[in-house]
């Protein structure tokens, strides 16, 4: 026993060196999928690869950013060409106006405006009665002038009008009277109770005219003003209004005298 345990131990020392040997010989003995310059080659060949791959992306990377710049900048420029465009028509409708713009007749310029422009007056009613009555006035001297008269009160429908009423303290009363009356009545258009009075022309203007014939009544005037007239002219006629029978002076005249 003791031999075989001796054996033993001997033999433990020499199975692991052998079993050492074996497995550095394995080691040694592996076989490699590339060798050394393969290896080498592949890694360089990749670092190469990645490189381009990088120079590629930043290549497209900045192509990219150049299109959208150019892509600005042509914007850019074909809204400045739109705008000359735009320009160059008008400039041209304004060199070369068009056959129906030609025939379109320009508006009459504005007269200047006058700083001082004489303002319009209104003009009354019985305006033209007084006007016509003056021109006949003014020629009492021709002949045949107390035709003349008749053929004016005929030709205007006038009344004839005296004093038949006058007292202290109220308005004198008038009423119709017959040929040689010293008023005219001329109706107011639209109105047949109200009447524009003018004096007869065939009148004379006298005190007693002035006092008793209800003259200074109808008209404001003065008798010492009378005395020196030649000719007597109606500026404003008195207003009379008729109520009944009667007639009111509802406004004085006023005479012009010359």
């Amino acid at each position: 026993m003791n031999r075989f345990l001796t054996s033993a131990l001997l033999l433990i020392p020499s199975v692991a060196f052998a079993a050492e040997e074996t497995s550095k010989e394995a080691v040694k003995e592996a076989p490699r999928l590339f060798s050394p310059m393969m290896a080498d080659f592949i890694l360089v060949f990749a670092l190469l690869l990645i490189i381009l791959l990088i120079a590629g992306t930043a290549y497209n990377f900045l192509k990219l950013q150049n299109m959208k710049n150019h892509g600005k900048r042509i914007k850019t420029i074909s809204g400045d060409l739109k705008a000359a465009v735009t320009e160059i028509h008008s400039i041209n409708a304004y060199l070369f106006p068009s056959e129906e713009k030609k025939e379109q007749p320009k508006p009459p310029a504005k007269p200047p405006k006058e700083e001082n422009a004489p303002k319009t007056i209104k003009r009354e009613i019985w305006q033209d009665f007084v006007d016509k009555f003056n021109n006949l006035a003014n020629s009492m001297e021709v002949p045949k002038a107390a035709i003349a008269c008749e053929n004016f009160v005929k030709e205007h429908k006038l009344i004839l009008l005296k004093l038949v009423e006058k007292t202290d303290n109220q308005p004198p009363k008038f009423a119709l009277g017959e040929k040689g009356a010293p008023f005219w009545g001329w109706q107011i258009p639209g109105d047949s109770e109200r009447f524009a009075v003018a004096i007869s022309p065939e009148m004379k203007f006298d005190e007693k005219f002035q006092k008793d014939g209800g003259l200074k009544e109808m008209f404001a005037s003065n008798f010492k003003d009378l005395k020196e007239i030649q000719k007597v002219e109606i500026k404003i006629p008195a207003i009379v209004t008729k109520k009944g029978e009667e007639y009111t002076i509802e406004q004085p005249g006023l005479l012009r005298f010359s």
